[in-house]
């Protein structure tokens, strides 16, 4: 598998190349990680709000950090999906990003982002 200074490709690591550089950038990744945390919290403290969330959590092959980091692999997917400034055109340029968009490995970036906290955490 060809990968790119360690990562799965290009498209992921110049998206958390971009989200490290800048101090918004790295306090979106602490909010989006917080934000993946309490929608897990919740969604164990109120099975019945969450149903989609906590059906994955029922399963046997789910932990609670599963369930964390499949909530910000979502949620990271939105954002960056959502922010890509040419979505609402229609070019061969709007067509290339949301292509390399598609071939950024969010579940990747998720395990980093948690990863990079929990380090932060215990020095």
């Amino acid at each position: 598998m060809t990968t790119y200074n360690g990562w799965k490709n290009y498209e992921t690591w110049a998206v958390k190349l971009w989200l490290d550089n800048e101090e918004a950038g790295q306090a979106l990744q602490q909010e989006l990680l917080e934000q993946a945390q309490n929608d897990v919290a919740q969604a164990l403290s109120n099975p019945n709000d969450c149903f989609p969330l906590v059906f994955k959590m029922d399963s046997p092959y789910w932990s609670k950090e599963e369930a964390v980091k499949f909530t910000l692999t979502n949620l990271l997917n939105d954002y960056i999906t959502e922010n890509n400034p040419l979505a609402k055109t229609f070019s061969v340029y709007s067509d290339l990003i949301a292509t390399a968009i598609d071939k950024v490995s969010f579940r990747e970036l998720a395990a980093h982002i948690i990863a990079d906290a929990e380090l932060a955490h215990v020095m």
